[in-house]
């Protein structure tokens, strides 16, 4: 039995479906998540310009990541006005072939852009904190091979399911038999566990080390935790389609337009939570008297002279490193508001000593050794530390 519908007609399907398969309610849910991921891409892209004059490889894999999510929402949009209508046995008419074309690049577009979304995660991961934390870059390492992987499982199954595929472009596009390429439970239910179980270790992975920033307040670590733990509704969203995808499998007449809507939410969730990090610090630095990292120095840094800790010379005399564990508590520029900024606050020195639980003043001591030590080798001083 077949079923066949019109975008702009009578349509036969599961009623309490017919809510997703609308193209008002598609376009209406795709087109602004769309808008607001790609907004938040471009912040992403333009803080970082601004203040650092270059991208990492972590931008330039969301911004790739964008372009395939986006790419697949352009094709979404497209097939909200093909001739609808499932069959297990492929296309009846030609007026079909666009709705079964756009099911399948589709899909092949949001398996290039949930992984390059993934790499970008962890690229970034591994870019702000410091080399120091061995455990970490490991488990970085891993989860990327474990997305590489799990790329390949999912696309191999996708081809092997849809390996009649090339028949809808051509002229016996009757012949084509092949209803497990839109249908296939091992494909589908691969496709959800893998991405809730992969995104949840991505996610989690950064938690705890946030956590141990004790150098800083305790409701800027809860803040730091919060932006990175939002990465979890990717998760929720991705486990949302398991009772669409069994019923699709005990229903051959019902292809589930919820599906598709849950993946377009999935996508724009990943990448706008992949840009939550850098867009925080975009605002702080946009607006520091908002911003929960505003050092109690900005407010007394106009009636008193200070200077960056991070970005001091290296000029250091004896004198100068005798008094230097006396400058701790001296008032700095906010991290936000340096006219030279490091890649995060999670690589600026006072981060990389909670992480790494050094005592500041250890980190203090080993930078003026260092200093006097190349003077004394330029024949400037004559005490060795």
């Amino acid at each position: 039995m077949s079923y066949h519908f019109n975008a702009g007609r009578n349509r036969t399907s599961i009623k309490d479906d017919e809510a997703y398969d609308d193209p008002e309610v598609l376009l209406g849910v795709e087109i602004p998540l769309m808008v607001l991921a790609t907004i938040a891409v471009g912040l992403r892209v333009y803080s970082r310009i601004a203040v650092k004059r270059k991208l990492a490889a972590d931008d330039i894999l969301i911004v790739c990541g964008l372009t395939c999510a986006f790419g697949r929402t352009v094709i979404s949009c497209m097939s909200a006005n093909d001739g609808w209508g499932f069959d297990v046995d492929g296309p009846q008419t030609r007026d079909e072939l666009p709705y079964y074309r756009h099911i399948f690049e589709r899909r092949i577009a949001y398996i290039f852009a949930v992984t390059l979304i993934r790499f970008s995660v962890l690229a970034y991961y591994l870019r702000i904190f410091p080399p120091g934390i061995g455990s970490l870059r490991i488990f970085s390492w891993t989860l990327l091979v474990g997305a590489f992987f799990q790329f390949v499982a999912v696309f191999t199954i996708l081809l092997v399911f849809c390996r009649e595929i090339p028949k809808l472009w051509q002229e016996d596009f009757l012949a084509f038999n092949g209803s497990k390429c839109f249908s296939s439970p091992i494909y589908s239910f691969s496709a959800a566990i893998g991405d809730s179980v992969l995104d949840s270790l991505i996610f989690a992975l950064p938690i705890p080390y946030v956590w141990r920033l004790v150098k800083i307040r305790t409701a800027q670590r809860i803040g730091l935790v919060i932006i990175f733990a939002l990465g979890f509704t990717v998760c929720i969203v991705a486990l949302l389609q398991i009772p669409f995808i069994k019923r699709r499998a005990e229903n051959s007449t019902y292809f589930g337009g919820v599906i598709n809507l849950l993946v377009a939410i999935q996508l724009s969730f990943a990448i706008i939570a992949a840009s939550l990090p850098d867009l925080r610090a975009f605002i702080a630095r946009s607006t520091p008297e908002l911003s929960p990292l505003h050092h109690r120095s900005f407010a007394i840094s106009g009636s008193r002279p200070h200077r960056d800790l991070e970005n001091a010379s290296p000029e250091f005399s004896p004198e100068a490193g005798r008094n230097a564990f006396d400058t701790k508590r001296r008032s700095r520029t906010p991290d936000w508001m340096r006219s030279t900024l490091p890649e995060s606050l999670l690589s600026t020195r006072r981060a990389q000593v909670s992480i790494l639980d050094i005592k500041p003043e250890q980190s203090n001591y080993e930078s003026i050794k260092v200093a006097v030590n190349e003077d004394v080798r330029k024949g400037e001083s004559n005490v060795v530390i």
